[in-house]
C-alpha cells in the first residue's frame, strides 16, 4: 500500500534531554535535536564537539550519525529518507542557518541535517537544465514566500501545478545575489498530497473501487444535527497528528476516512511515524479484521459496523452523505469530529469528476460492443482505452447501463465480464436512473450540507 517510493522517517518530539541540552548550550531545540540524533546527546559532549577546531574534527563524536539513529527500524525492502525533524515557517530563518553552521564541516560522519515541511501551499514551478531535469518552486504558508531548488527532481514532479499542497523534504541554505543573500531551500524530495501524484497507488486504487459502494448500501433517516455532545475539533489543522496522539492513550479506536485526500493525508503520516501496523488496519467499506485495536475504514458503510465496541470514533473527514453525519453523533461524546469547510469542496469536485454524462457512457457502450467476444476485460485496460475515465467513474457506469438494460456484468476487482443486451426501443434516459439521482442529488445538496454541519 505504499504511496510514495520512499518513506520518510522522522524523529518528530523534542524529549526532555534535547530540550535540557538546549538550554544549558543557549541553542535552539532544532539544533540540540540535530546533536542528538547524531548521538550527541549530553552537554560535555555537545560542548566537547562545538568547541573542536573545524579542521580536527572529533569523529568519535559523529560515529552514530542520522543513518544509524536507533530510532530508525531498518528496512532492506523499503528505501527510506531519513530525516531529522519537521520545520513550521516559524523556525526557517537565518538564525537556525546560523545555528546549523556550528555543526560543520559535514560530510560522510556528519551529514548535512535534512528537514521537512508538510503540507505547504506550491506557488511557481519552473523546469530548467538541458533536458529540464532540474525544478525550481516558490512555495508560501501563512502569507511568507520561500525558494526552493531541487536538482534531478524535474522529471518526477513535471505534473506539479499551481496551489495544490506538497510535502519537500530538503537541507537549509543561504543563496547570494548581487549582495542580497536569502533564505534557499535545497530539496531532496517532494511529495503531493493529491490523488493526481499516486494514481497508481493501490491505496488510491482501493478507494476509486469502494467509492461507488456507498450509494448502493447506505439509507439513513435524517435527524436534528447537533454537536454538544461530541468532541468539536471542526477545522483543526493537523487532524493526523491529533489523532495518533490520541489513540495512543486508548485502544478500540476507530477511524472513518472519506475524501482521497483524507487518505493520502493520513497514510503520509503513518508511513512518517514508523506507525506500519495501524497502515496494516486499512480497510475498504467495513472492518475486514477486528484483529487491530486501531482501525481506519474508507469510505464506511456505517450499516456495517459495529460501533458499540469502539472506545472513540474519529470522523477524520465530511462523510460523503449528510445523514451520516446524523447517524455517527448519535454515539456522543466518543465521537470527535475532525472535519473541515475544504472537505466539501474535494467531495464535490470529486463527484463531478465521477459520475458519468451521456458522452461517456455512449463511448463505454460503443468500446464494448467492440470487445463482445470477449469472455473478461481488464479494469486497467478499459481506463487506459477511454478517454477521462478513473476506477470510480467506470464503476458507476457499467451500474447505470444496466440500469438502462443495456448490459448485465458480472466483476472482480480486477477484471470485468460483460454481455450486450438488445437496446430498448424507447430513448433512454440516463437521469431517471436510481444511482444517477441518487449521486446528482448529493452533489446538489452540498451547498444546503455545508450550512447544517458548519
Amino acid at each position: 500500500m505504499l504511496l510514495h517510493d520512499k518513506i520518510w522517517v522522522i524523529k518528530n518530539e523534542f524529549d526532555n534531554n534535547t530540550i535540557e541540552l538546549a538550554n544549558k548550550l543557549g541553542i535552539s531545540n532544532i539544533t540540540a535535536g540535530l546533536l542528538t540524533n547524531r548521538g550527541i546527546d549530553t552537554f560535555d559532549k555537545a560542548v566537547s564537539f562545538l568547541e573542536t577546531d573545524r579542521n580536527h574534527l572529533n569523529t568519535s563524536l559523529l560515529s552514530k550519525d542520522i543513518n544509524n539513529c536507533d530510532w530508525i527500524e531498518e528496512n532492506p525492502n523499503i528505501q527510506e529518507l531519513k530525516i531529522d525533524m519537521e520545520l513550521t515557517i516559524k523556525d526557517i530563518g537565518f538564525d537556525l542557518i546560523d545555528e546549523i553552521k556550528k555543526l560543520g564541516s559535514f560530510g560522510y560522519n556528519n551529514p548535512k541535517p535534512l528537514f521537512c515541511y508538510r503540507k505547504i501551499r506550491l506557488l511557481s514551478v519552473n523546469f530548467f537544465g538541458d533536458k529540464n531535469q532540474h525544478i525550481k518552486l516558490e512555495v508560501e504558508d501563512e502569507g511568507r514566500i520561500l525558494d526552493c531548488i531541487g536538482f534531478n527532481l524535474g522529471k518526477a514532479n513535471e505534473t506539479l501545478s499551481r496551489g495544490e499542497e506538497i510535502d519537500i523534504a530538503f537541507s537549509l541554505g543561504i543563496n547570494s545575489f548581487k549582495g542580497i543573500e536569502t533564505i534557499q531551500l535545497y530539496l531532496i524530495d517532494i511529495r503531493r498530497r493529491c490523488e493526481e501524484g499516486y494514481k497508481a497507488s493501490s491505496l488510491v486504487h482501493a478507494y476509486y473501487w469502494s467509492f461507488p459502494n456507498l450509494f448502493n448500501n447506505c439509507q439513513y433517516k435524517e435527524m436534528e444535527f447537533s454537536l454538544d455532545n461530541v468532541v468539536d475539533l471542526r477545522n483543526i489543522k493537523n487532524r493526523a497528528k491529533y489523532v495518533i496522539e490520541n489513540i495512543e492513550l486508548s485502544s478500540n479506536n476507530l477511524i472513518l476516512v472519506n475524501t482521497i485526500e483524507g487518505l493520502i493525508d493520513l497514510s503520509l503520516f503513518l508511513w512518517d511515524i514508523n506507525k506500519f501496523d495501524i497502515i496494516e488496519s486499512i480497510s475498504f467499506n467495513f472492518s475486514k479484521n477486528d484483529n487491530y485495536d486501531n482501525i481506519i475504514i474508507v469510505n464506511p458503510i456505517l450499516n456495517k459496523l459495529d460501533f458499540e465496541k469502539y472506545e472513540n470514533i474519529y470522523i477524520y473527514d465530511v462523510p460523503v452523505i449528510k445523514e451520516e453525519i446524523d447517524f455517527l453523533i448519535n454515539y456522543g461524546e466518543k465521537v470527535h469530529c475532525l472535519y473541515n469547510k475544504n472537505d466539501i469542496k474535494i467531495l464535490r469536485e470529486f463527484l463531478k469528476n465521477t459520475i458519468p454524462n451521456r458522452d461517456d457512457l455512449a463511448e463505454i457502450y460503443i468500446y464494448l460492443k467492440q470487445f463482445s467476444d470477449t469472455n473478461e476485460m481488464s479494469y486497467e485496460n478499459m481506463i487506459n482505452d477511454l478517454s477521462n475515465m478513473n476506477f470510480a467513474k467506470l464503476r458507476f457506469s457499467l451500474y447505470i447501463l444496466s440500469e438502462l438494460k443495456l448490459i448485465v456484468y458480472d466483476h472482480t476487482k480486477e477484471k470485468v465480464a460483460v454481455e450486450l443486451l438488445p437496446p430498448p426501443e424507447e430513448k433512454i434516459d440516463i437521469a431517471a436512473t436510481e444511482l444517477y439521482k441518487r449521486v446528482t442529488g448529493v452533489i446538489k445538496d452540498f451547498k444546503n450540507y455545508s450550512k447544517v454541519i458548519f
